[in-house]
């Protein structure tokens, strides 16, 4: 499960969360409080620089096919589409991580290495035995839902930056996980639309509305929800220790 794509891919998107942590810290001003131009011109590169990255380690070291996330194992009594309401909720989760590095406050990008390191020990200790794979989803499923409770908090801080960067970060993710997973936008497209289209969206809609109640809030219950109806659609869905992990790990969707 650990092969050198992995590993290298891996470090790819730590550092981009560090690199957006350390832009924050150093110019807050540009980066996060009132992007321009530059700004935004930064965050699209900061993210498609990332992906260029991986689909380079992908072609010289990497397999097309076999996917790391794909890969992850699962409980042998899963069913398959349970299995793949799980996949789409961890690839929802990737949107979500980009658009935190490209947006978020220096403490949310530095909170969501958590579940990129966290992966890579997860599989060392299913490869060697050590846990099981069902153990492997609820511990990672947890660090992905950390990220909850962390948005939230920013979101209601009372600092009106990192209020603002938040809801700039669920914009932007809202506009990537339509243009990438309905439309089938590649990945270039999508961030090279998504981040300057959450931040455009944030900046005019913040004038006429209320965004925190009447936008930030129904766009991620109604995320959760798009997640739960996949889950209650599944097929021999059971109330397994394994189906309660998912459920929460579902939550995450609000980010």
């Amino acid at each position: 499960m650990i092969w050198r794509e992995f590993r290298v891919h891996n470090a790819i998107f730590a550092l981009r969360h560090l690199v957006g942590s350390a832009l924050g810290i150093w110019a807050p001003q540009w980066w996060l409080q009132n992007p321009g131009v530059t700004s935004l011109t930064a965050k699209v590169g900061l993210v498609l620089a990332a992906c260029y990255a991986a689909d380079v380690t992908t072609e010289k070291i990497g397999s097309k096919d076999d996917r790391t996330t794909n890969a992850m194992p699962y409980p042998k009594t899963t069913p398959q589409t349970v299995e793949q309401v799980a996949k789409r909720f961890y690839a929802k989760s990737q949107f979500a991580a980009s658009a935190i590095a490209a947006f978020g406050t220096p403490s949310s990008s530095f909170c969501s290495v958590l579940a990129i390191e966290i992966a890579s020990f997860l599989m060392t200790l299913v490869r060697k035995g050590i846990i099981e794979a069902r153990t492997y989803h609820i511990i990672y499923a947890a660090a992905l839902f950390i990220m909850f409770p962390v948005l939230v908090a920013t979101l209601h801080s009372g600092d009106a930056d990192a209020e603002r960067a938040t809801l700039r970060c669920l914009c932007a993710c809202a506009f990537a996980v339509d243009l990438r997973l309905k439309y089938g936008l590649s990945k270039y497209t999508t961030w090279l639309v998504a981040i300057p289209g959450g931040f455009i969206a944030v900046e005019i809609l913040s004038n006429f509305v209320n965004m925190k109640l009447l936008c930030a809030w129904p766009g991620m219950i109604w995320s959760a929800f798009d997640t739960i109806r996949g889950c209650l659609a599944a097929d021999e869905m059971r109330f397994s220790s394994y189906t309660c992990s998912c459920f929460g790990a579902i939550c995450c969707h609000l980010m």
